[in-house]
């Protein structure tokens, strides 16, 4: 329930009072932006300062009257992400809060997990609401996931654990859905469009949570 800011030195939390509780963080042009817990709103902070929050900075997102769950910036837009819709938004400027969504910047798909979302490839894939894995073209959702793979999917008790992440491997770009509940993981490979299972040795689940490119290393 607590924010927290590197100077470069130290660790400190953030005091502001009008930092409210937040779901998801991501950065865009010198605001740091987030989801407010619970509401269908998303609030920034100054410009180019973590610590400083105001009251009145923050906006809603309309098109549907769902809760928003995540969001994740991609070419300068702000993709919020609700239970049943997503708009995308952008820095417009002007006075007050200075994000606008964009012309026709409303998808009717939302999201089925806070953390099932990720990039690679020049663009944005998510776990969507009705059971799909999407891939954002434009401003369309392109289904990328394949019957068999949806079959699965929906056979899990819970999707909301979904944990999203993406690398580049021996010329293949990766996006792994972990369903650490489910003891599930599914891999696209974009560069041949096909989907494989992966798993840890002598466990249902793969293990690895999250990849990172590291002095020439994955």
């Amino acid at each position: 329930s607590n924010g927290y800011y590197y100077d470069g030195s130290t660790v400190a939390a953030i005091g502001d009072a009008d930092l409210p509780s937040l779901e998801a963080v991501d950065f865009l042009s010198g605001y740091i932006l987030g989801v407010e817990s619970g509401s269908g709103r998303f609030v920034g902070s100054a410009l180019n300062d973590a610590t400083s929050w105001a009251a009145l900075d923050f906006a809603t997102a309309e098109g549907s009257p769902d809760n928003l769950i995540t969001l994740i910036v991609d070419h300068l837009q702000a993709l919020l992400f609700g239970e049943e819709s997503t708009e995308i938004w952008w820095l417009a400027g002007g006075s007050g809060f200075p994000f606008a969504r964009t012309a026709s910047g409303f998808i009717e798909l939302g999201i089925a997990a806070k953390h099932g979302v990720t990039k690679i490839d020049n663009s944005v894939f998510w776990l969507a609401s009705d059971g799909t894995v999407r891939r954002l073209n434009g401003q369309t959702p392109v289904r990328v996931s394949q019957h068999g793979v949806e079959e699965k999917i929906a056979s899990y008790a819970s999707v909301s654990d979904c944990v999203a992440f993406s690398w580049t491997w021996g010329g293949h770009l990766f996006v792994a859905f972990r369903f650490p509940s489910a003891g599930a993981c599914w891999v696209f490979d974009i560069t041949t469009g096909e989907w494989h299972e992966r798993s840890t040795y002598s466990e249902n689940d793969w293990l690895v949570t999250d990849m990172a490119h590291c002095y020439g290393h994955v």
